[in-house]
């Protein structure tokens, strides 16, 4: 027989898992990110763009999906992780920018 704690417990541990998801899905953004401005610095443009395609995907997902968490210190964490994942990737862009800028020497 169906009981109303099983419903409770079956959704807490939906939010449980949805916040391991978000977690492990900003970790790999951030992974991306490193590794796009890695590939970016040896001059490996075009796997540059990708990892950083893909640490702008991780974060959209999460942004996503961020809305469903009930918990409003949660969806603070996750959007602040998401704000500090975008500063990371503007900071690829900008470095990309400089290294292509001529050289004043």
């Amino acid at each position: 027989m169906y009981m109303p704690s099983e419903h409770q417990e079956l959704h807490d541990q939906a939010d449980r898992n949805l916040i391991d998801f978000l977690r492990i899905e900003l970790d790999l953004g951030f992974t991306f990110a490193k590794v796009a401005k890695t590939e970016r610095d040896l001059g490996n443009l075009e796997h540059a763009e990708k990892s950083k395609q893909r640490a702008i995907a991780a974060m959209e997902s999460a942004r996503y999906f961020e809305q469903r968490l009930p918990n409003p210190e949660e969806k603070r964490s996750v959007s602040g992780r998401c704000a500090e994942l975008d500063r990371l990737i503007a900071a690829i862009d900008a470095g990309e920018s400089r290294s292509r800028a001529p050289r004043s020497d």
